[in-house]
């Protein structure tokens, strides 16, 4: 009985976490300025499907958000995110309309590099399938 009972305990985690898992993924990557140097404290946000993901680069300048997707079903449309990056000292940038597709490496790379320069002004880069 009681090894029945861990069974069943076993199989409904893994189907919980396999179900979670499935959801979501991430988007990482490094933040740099022009010359190469890594952004350390810089925001990283990501807007979309009426829901908000912010994070900050460590002092390596990378940062790691856990962001939901949609499963590709016939007659739906993906998920477009609009991705931020703000610093002091330096433009922000924004990337309008980017489709999250998580690898079966368990995420997405962005590298992104910023301008320095004053904060107000952003960079927008339009990505389209």
């Amino acid at each position: 009985m009681k090894i029945l009972l861990f069974i069943i305990l076993l199989v409904g985690c893994t189907l919980t976490t396999n179900a979670q898992s499935q959801d979501t993924s991430k988007l990482y990557g490094t933040i740099y300025d022009q010359q190469g140097a890594v952004i350390p404290r810089a925001k990283v946000t990501a807007k979309g499907n009426g829901r908000v993901f912010e994070t900050v680069t460590n002092a390596d300048g990378f940062y790691t958000l856990t962001i939901p997707f949609n499963r590709y079903k016939p007659g739906s449309a993906p998920v477009r995110y609009d991705i931020t990056v703000e610093s002091p000292h330096f433009k922000s940038s924004e990337i309008k309309g980017y489709v999250f597709i998580p690898s079966c490496m368990g995420g997405m790379s962005l590298d992104i590099a910023l301008e320095v320069g004053a904060p107000s002004h952003t960079d927008m880069i339009i990505q389209q399938l």
